[in-house]
Parts: C-alpha cells; sequence; structure tokens
C-alpha cells in the first residue's frame, strides 16, 4: 500500500480497514517512508499487508482496485504512469505462485526494483523466496538498484479484528 497524498497515514489505514473485502487481514508492517519514484512528487508513506483468502488472485486484484476507486484513486490510461495518489494498492506475492497475464503478473514485475516495497515485504515474510530463481527478500535488497532512503516512521496501522 502506497499514499503520497495529504494526511497519507489517514489513507493507509482507510485501505486497510476495507481490505477484508477481499481477504483475513493476519499481518501489517510498520509504515516507511521513501520519495516519490518516478515522478517528482511528495514523499510516500507504504506498508505492507499480509491477506488470508479464498478468492483467487484476479477477484483479489478486481478487489484491491475497487478499494483505490472507492478511496478516490483516478487511473488514467492516457496519462503519466507515475503520479501522485490518494492510495495504491498492488499485489506483489502470492506464495510460491508464478503469474504471467495481460491483466496480473506475479510476483510484481517491478518488486525487486522497489526498496520501498522489498522492505516493509521482508518485515511480514522475511523467508519468502522468488518462485523462479529461489532469491531471497534479502539477496533482492542487496542487488537492488533503488538508491532511495526508505526509513521506518514511528506510524502505525491500527489493525481491528
Amino acid at each position: 500500500m502506497g499514499s503520497n497524498a495529504p494526511d497519507a497515514q489517514n489513507w493507509l489505514q482507510r485501505a486497510l480497514d476495507q481490505l477484508p473485502a477481499v481477504g483475513e487481514v493476519q499481518r501489517v508492517s510498520g509504515v516507511y517512508a521513501s520519495p516519490s519514484w518516478g515522478f517528482d512528487g511528495p514523499d510516500f508513506r507504504n506498508a505492507a499487508v499480509l491477506l488470508q483468502t479464498d478468492q483467487s488472485p484476479h477477484q483479489v486484484l478486481h478487489g484491491l482496485l475497487a478499494i483505490e476507486a472507492h478511496l478516490g484513486r483516478v487511473r488514467n490510461s492516457s496519462g503519466p504512469r507515475y503520479t501522485s495518489r490518494t492510495i495504491d494498492l498492488d499485489l506483489l506475492i502470492w506464495a510460491d505462485a508464478v503469474i504471467d497475464a495481460p491483466d496480473l503478473q506475479i510476483p510484481h514485475p517491478r518488486l525487486a526494483d522497489r526498496r520501498f516495497a522489498l522492505l516493509p515485504l521482508q518485515e511480514l515474510v522475511p523467508n519468502w523466496l522468488t518462485p523462479a530463481g529461489g532469491e531471497s527478500i534479502g539477496t533482492l535488497l542487496e542487488c537492488c538498484v533503488d538508491n532511495n532512503s526508505v526509513t521506518l516512521t514511528p506510524e502505525k496501522l491500527t489493525q481491528f479484528p
């Protein structure tokens, strides 16, 4: 999850509160601060969430997109790829699955290039290995070309039962 809107913490919490629509929230990472990636904009707040679900990956993706839309995320296919946003919900991994569909790639195709996604993910699933090559998240972080500063903040997201 990510947001660089004013009061980003609130947007992350609002998204977290809606995630039970796609799965049961098992764990939530800390909140990390990082500069905008791919464009010049306000800094982001990012967090990872571990879900358990009976839904398919495509059903979860569509649920995440619905939550984004509900929270004011506007996707403009003819505009710039990277822009400021109220909320961004990405499906990064699905256990050891590999999915290469036109609308969904798992693991996320740019995961290894994004320190702001790897650090929160490492907090939740430190022993996860990439399905294709068996690299750990630690190895991905060591090889990550993203040199932006990503720092754990004192901010917390509240998980409700």
